[in-house]
């Protein structure tokens, strides 16, 4: 019913966010998300992720990049990003790919989603490079999505001072007093089917009591019918924290859990 992955930079990096939805579309409602921006130029068979809930999206004059799906296969294109990044985003995917008795490594396969490789595609006719990755969302009819990020601290150890600055001043309350934060996630209701998306600003917003009423939005309380999910979202969860706590190999930086679900089948 769920699927959980870890975002691991600089050493590792979290698996892609969730797709386009099929079926009949549903009234959207948001809260704090930026709004619809002109898109750059794309290559045939790829267009941006419907159901990004947080990290980089396109940006109307900038050079960012948020993530992409590919129509033809139906997985998730992230950019690469800075090379020194990229480079080691790669090889991350690409070592836990081929671990076969590693006890650090093994146990990420289940955490983390299918790689499916890397390519250079041309952006507003720039190569731009892209892994590859498994969309967690597939098949799913209203696909509820939430980002949630870990850890007291957001920035690695070769973050310039300006980085930094910039990580510590965001989502201060939540990571000074639970050690997480949420900066986006999308919710179906089950009670009226409208979809609700909840961006970084209403993030920033949460502190240690109101936090508990994002998690309640997300878990659709007001159904009556969550009980079964959150038990199989802490049972994963405390899978990934056995894992946290004893494996040696790397060090998690600026790190999220993607919580998703599919809110049909609680219907």
């Amino acid at each position: 019913m769920s699927h959980h992955h870890l975002k691991l930079p600089p050493y590792q990096k979290r698996r892609g966010h969730a797709s386009s939805l099929s079926g009949k579309k549903q009234p959207v409602l948001g809260l704090g998300m930026s709004g619809d921006q002109p898109y750059p130029v794309f290559p045939e068979g790829v267009q941006p992720l419907e159901n990004q809930v947080a990290g980089h999206t396109f940006e109307q004059g900038t050079d960012i990049l948020g993530l992409l799906k590919n129509l033809d296969d139906g997985s998730i294109l992230k950019p690469a990003g800075k090379v020194l990044c990229g480079v080691r985003e790669i090889k991350f995917y690409e070592t836990i790919q081929a671990a076969t008795t590693e006890k650090d490594l093994v146990p990420l396969k289940e955490f983390i989603p299918g790689y499916k490789g890397h390519l250079k595609l041309p952006i507003d006719g720039k190569p731009v490079e892209f892994i590859k990755l498994a969309d967690l969302t597939h098949g799913m009819l209203e696909p509820c999505i939430m980002d949630v990020k870990i850890g007291c601290r957001t920035w690695d150890p070769l973050a310039t001072p300006e980085k930094r600055k910039a990580e510590e001043s965001k989502y201060q309350a939540c990571k000074r007093n639970l050690g997480m934060c949420i900066p986006g996630f999308q919710v179906y209701s089950i009670v009226n089917g409208r979809r609700m998306r909840y961006g970084k600003e209403y993030g920033k917003k949460l502190t240690e009591v109101t936090v508990k009423d994002a998690f309640r939005k997300f878990l659709n309380t007001d159904s009556g019918l969550c009980r079964q999910l959150l038990m199989q979202f802490l049972s994963d969860l405390w899978n990934i924290q056995k894992w946290a706590r004893t494996q040696t190999t790397y060090r998690l930086y600026s790190s999220s859990v993607l919580l998703v679900y599919d809110a049909r089948r609680l219907k």
